[in-house]
């Protein structure tokens, strides 16, 4: 019975950890709303109106990054709007790493050399996947067949050669 719970206990860490880090991607919306939440709470709107707020600010985040990733044309304000969107995922992430390193390593010093270590290799496909989410976006399939030089008939031409 012991070694069910040891075994159980080791799925549900697993689970949490991907379950984090996968939602650290939403990590920026999730501040944005609750921030906006938390201020139309104090401003008198009632607990249902905060909610309400929360949940359009979050969504009104994340549809602007995607908006904004869509048509802004240079690649270096696409890179600071990613960055923008990206770096809370990768702070929220390296706080998660430390969580995890402060329950299985006794030294402090340790356990910060650890986290660091681990959030560094952990934090590149965290921040790899707020890319991927966010630049998903331009890359939907069209409905219509593609018009184009750039493309052959039934594919979809690349982001870059759409914007000329």
């Amino acid at each position: 019975m012991i070694f069910l719970g040891i075994i159980l206990s080791v799925a549900a860490i697993g689970f949490f950890c991907w379950l984090l880090f996968t939602l650290a991607v939403f990590a920026l919306p999730f501040f944005a709303g609750v921030t906006a939440g938390t201020w139309a709470y104090h401003a008198g709107v009632g607990w249902l109106g905060a909610i309400l707020i929360g949940i359009i600010g979050a969504a009104l985040t994340l549809g602007l990054t995607r908006i904004l990733l869509g048509t802004v044309r240079p690649l270096w304000a696409q890179l600071l709007i990613a960055l923008v969107f990206v770096a809370p995922a990768a702070v929220a992430g390296c706080h998660a790493t430390h969580g995890i390193v402060r329950h299985t390593v006794p030294s402090e010093i340790w356990q910060l050399v650890f986290s660091l270590t681990l959030a560094r290799y952990r934090d590149q496909g965290a921040c790899c996947a707020p890319w991927r989410s966010i630049c998903s976006a331009g890359h939907a399939p069209q409905l219509s067949a593609p018009r184009g030089r750039h493309s052959r008939r039934g594919e979809s031409s690349p982001l870059w050669a759409r914007r000329r």
